[in-house]
């Protein structure tokens, strides 16, 4: 997936005016951006967040590149540079996810089994996640492991 989403990142960065939406905004030199920004998003973040597989869905990564055309609409507004090009980098990031659908999805489903067309791999998934978390119980590490018959003292 990472893959995928990277070359859309690479493409979006062509697009005139991304310069703008790569980095951060400098709080320095924009002093009220992160009072009027809640959520910001950057290119730079949408990277990093591919490299560090956060996106187990297209939809999120789609999500974040709408947030910097949100955030770029509520600071700048929707008749500027910046909002313009952050919309030609929603549109072809949209348009790219659908082209690409078919691979996506076999990817969606590997990183998420409950997201399969078989039941009894989503219900795998679900037992093995409920086993993980009955194993981050404190205390709970005597049950781990099966219980040695020969120990056992009956009553």
């Amino acid at each position: 997936m990472g893959t995928l989403l990277t070359e859309i990142v690479n493409e979006l960065k062509t697009i005139p005016g991304s310069e703008h939406l790569m980095f951060a905004v400098n709080a320095k030199k924009v002093k009220d951006y992160y009072d009027i920004v809640k959520n910001p998003m950057d290119l730079q973040k949408i990277k990093a967040k591919i490299a560090d597989n956060k996106y187990e869905l297209r939809q999120e990564f789609l999500l974040d590149v709408k947030r910097m055309l949100d955030n770029s609409r509520l600071y700048n507004g929707d008749n500027h540079v910046i909002t313009d090009a952050a919309k030609k980098m929603f549109e072809l990031a949209s348009k790219r996810l659908v082209e690409k659908e078919q691979q996506l999805m076999k990817l969606e489903k590997a990183i998420n089994p409950l997201l399969d067309d078989n039941d009894r791999v989503g219900f795998g998934f679900v037992l093995e996640k409920i086993v993980q978390a009955c194993k981050n119980i404190p205390k709970s590490v005597p049950f781990h492991t099966r219980v040695d018959a020969k120990k056992v003292i009956l009553c």
